[in-house]
């Protein structure tokens, strides 16, 4: 009989509840992978992966609602399959979570320990997700404080003058964190932070993973074609309260784009058409150009949350990059940044009032909702990110 390990956790869920966050992606995502595709069947595929490059593929080979998820798991470094089998009791007011799974033939010495290790902080990240909504896997994680502008590519590392063809060319710094403690800025490519390349937005969290908050790290980045190297001590991420009803998160979004109203409204005033689609330098975009990127962000946002609510969430691998076809296709299609700025302002009342509709079940998934939430009360760097553009923009078209 093949060995085999188990690791057992109680979570504040019913068996019913805890069964769809073995079988359903957009679930799995907040608490064990990084992306997850599958066909909740049996015989239906399953495909895990993480940021670190780890994945696996497997088959549901048992599916018993609220009762039992069981599969077959072959890992990126495995040389044979094992079997994975979860079982779901009911335990007081929730649910006694077992998973078990057999050590593949072969496996080198020790992978029971790490296998026992990986269940049993997933299965505390699970019962975190549920009871607070927090993904541990986030919140532990320390803060390198930094916005990103672009993932290079060849031609990107031509354009920002970096003679390496991997790296993230960062927006801004976040002033009291620990990049900007460092002296990183805007404009900087990083290349590598202690011993990870970093060759997307994804790698960040790659190289933070086995880090604290308070740990020092080096940082290697390119500046004006200089590589340069500087120590930065990592910040512990603050957490903000999150509103905790649907009429609350619709209340500070709401505050949140009356802000954002008066500051393009004052950026705006008096600027024509002429001026503000004027572009400050080849690639770049003008002042309208970044309005319709929000006005088009706004409605992908809208659809976001459809997919959220549906647990039918889009993925990407990335890298990502803002499309500057439709960008201009939507700048184009205003006739004046008055216009845009009326439009803005209807989606963003469509999204408050998609916010404020949110079922109570879905609020009652904390592990979603307080991804939704929490993207808000961090959205403020962004747009001012997008403010210092449209000043840049109108200065370099003479306004």
């Amino acid at each position: 009989m093949p060995e085999s390990i188990t690791v057992q956790r109680g979570v504040a869920a019913s068996p019913e509840q805890a069964y769809r966050y073995f079988t359903n992606g957009t679930l799995l995502r907040e608490w064990l992978s990084d992306l997850a595709t599958l066909r909740p069947e049996e015989g239906g595929r399953l495909h895990l992966a993480w940021n670190d490059g780890y994945g696996m593929v497997g088959n549901f080979t048992s599916l018993v609602p609220g009762k039992k998820v069981a599969f077959t798991w072959v890992g990126s470094t495995d040389q044979a399959a094992s079997q994975v089998t979860i079982t779901l009791e009911p335990s007081g007011e929730g649910t006694s979570v077992t998973a078990e799974q057999t050590i593949p033939q072969g496996a080198a010495e020790g992978l029971g320990a790490v296998m026992t290790k990986s269940w049993e902080s997933s299965l505390e990240n699970l019962a975190s997700v549920i009871e607070t909504g927090e993904d541990l896997r986030f919140t532990r994680r320390p803060m390198l404080g930094v916005m990103v502008d672009a993932e290079l590519d060849p031609e990107k590392a031509k354009k920002h003058n970096v003679p390496v063809d991997h790296g993230v060319v960062l927006g801004g710094t976040v002033e009291g964190m620990g990049a900007a403690a460092a002296g990183l800025a805007g404009g900087d490519a990083v290349v590598r932070i202690g011993d990870t390349p970093i060759t997307g937005f994804a790698s960040f969290a790659v190289a933070l993973r086995p880090l604290n908050a308070g740990d020092t790290v080096d940082v290697v980045y390119y500046r004006d074609g200089e590589e340069r190297t500087t120590a930065m001590t990592l910040s512990g991420r603050p957490i903000p309260e999150i509103p905790a009803t649907a009429a609350a998160l619709a209340a500070h979004v709401r505050e949140l784009y009356d802000w954002v109203d008066g500051e393009l409204v004052g950026l705006f005033e008096g600027v024509d058409d002429a001026a503000a689609s004027k572009k400050p330098g080849p690639g770049e975009w003008s002042a309208k150009e970044v309005l319709a990127h929000l006005l088009d962000g706004e409605g992908d946002y809208h659809s976001y949350i459809a997919e959220l609510v549906q647990g039918a969430e889009r993925m990407s691998d990335g890298p990502f990059d803002n499309s500057d076809l439709r960008t201009r296709v939507t700048a184009d299609s205003y006739a004046s940044p008055e216009e845009m700025l009326a439009a803005y302002r209807h989606l963003e009342d469509q999204t408050v009032a998609i916010l404020a509709a949110l079922p109570d079940e879905f609020v009652a998934r904390k592990g979603s909702y307080w991804r939704l939430a929490y993207g808000y009360t961090q959205a403020r760097p962004h747009y001012e990110e997008h403010f210092a553009q449209i000043r840049a923009a109108l200065k370099m078209g003479g306004v």
